[in-house]
């Protein structure tokens, strides 16, 4: 007994054969989403017996196969367009990893067009420009260290995206430090300072609570060190104990705010100063007079022998 198969959808050519099945791919290509119809004869040798009509419907095309070609970058932290960014000792900026990506190109700097002299100080060397590339392997991060930051400043950042295909460029994001403390005193550099319970003060702080204050003179004797001296109060000065003339100071503050509306650290709410210094009088000349105390009768001039 042999069976026909009409394969041909605009002919109805059959297909012949012996066996119970065909494979209709094997003789004729068929399109996704199409209702097609069939019919088996059977024939021997007293004749052909006509078959009933069947139908079927092929599937829907499947998704495009990946290339490994990713997108542009995406899911930034922070995230774009974010206020009130704390500052915080080590800085990241994160995205998604991308299939594909072989490399990423991160510009940093604070304006969206990326001029030159916009450029953060490169956080890996110094003495290299931006675009800084990063080559790892998970989830990319880039660390910009805290003190490339400054408070109160809209910073912009783009990842470039580096494949075998060539280079996918990113969206421009951007997000705005907090804003800190202002008018400190004595100015960074100050010379000269008193050193008779010297006054460190300034200007408060958009929703600050408190403020804590460190000086030495070593910056390893400033915030995050054991032997670290700290005063912390609710005023916006702080006096210091007496200090020895003509020494190079150094303090840094933090500002404690009241709520933080984006958790980008552990401890968001306290807001980084930079590290400042003063260096101290020097000792009065021993042969200088003395001017009188205030309600005091003169002085008596220093008596000089012939």
């Amino acid at each position: 007994t042999t069976k026909e198969l009409a394969a041909d959808t605009e002919r109805g050519t059959p297909i012949n054969t012996s066996s119970t099945f065909v494979t209709i791919g094997a003789t004729a290509s068929l399109e996704h989403e199409t209702l097609y119809y069939w019919r088996v004869d059977a024939k021997n040798e007293a004749g052909t017996t006509r078959g009933a009509v069947w139908s079927f419907t092929t599937a829907a095309a499947p998704a495009p196969a990946a290339t490994g070609a990713p997108g542009a970058a995406s899911n930034p932290w922070p995230p774009d367009g974010a206020t009130r960014v704390t500052r915080i000792r080590y800085f990241n900026l994160s995205w998604d990893a991308a299939p594909g990506a072989l490399s990423y190109d991160v510009y940093v700097g604070t304006n969206r067009d990326f001029t030159a002299d916009s450029f953060l100080k490169n956080p890996y060397n110094s003495d290299e420009t931006w675009p800084v590339e990063i080559r790892r392997q998970g989830a990319p991060t880039l660390t910009v260290f805290f003190g490339e930051l400054l408070n109160g400043t809209t910073y912009y950042w783009r990842v470039d995206i580096k494949t075998e295909a060539g280079t996918i460029r990113g969206d421009v994001w951007s997000f705005t430090t907090t804003y800190g403390v202002s008018n400190r005193q004595p100015s960074d550099g100050a010379t000269g300072v008193t050193v008779d319970g010297p006054l460190l003060s300034w200007d408060a702080a958009p929703h600050a609570s408190q403020y804590t204050v460190w000086w030495g003179t070593s910056k390893r004797t400033l915030r995050g060190y054991a032997s670290s001296t700290s005063i912390t109060t609710s005023s916006t000065s702080v006096r210091l104990p007496a200090l020895a003339h003509e020494t190079l100071y150094y303090w840094e503050m933090v500002a404690k705010t009241s709520d933080s509306p984006h958790d980008l650290d552990t401890d968001p709410e306290w807001v980084v100063e930079d590290i400042w210094s003063f260096t101290t009088a020097a000792a009065p000349d021993p042969t200088t007079p003395v001017p009188p105390s205030p309600g005091g009768g003169g002085y008596t001039p220093p008596v000089v022998s012939p």
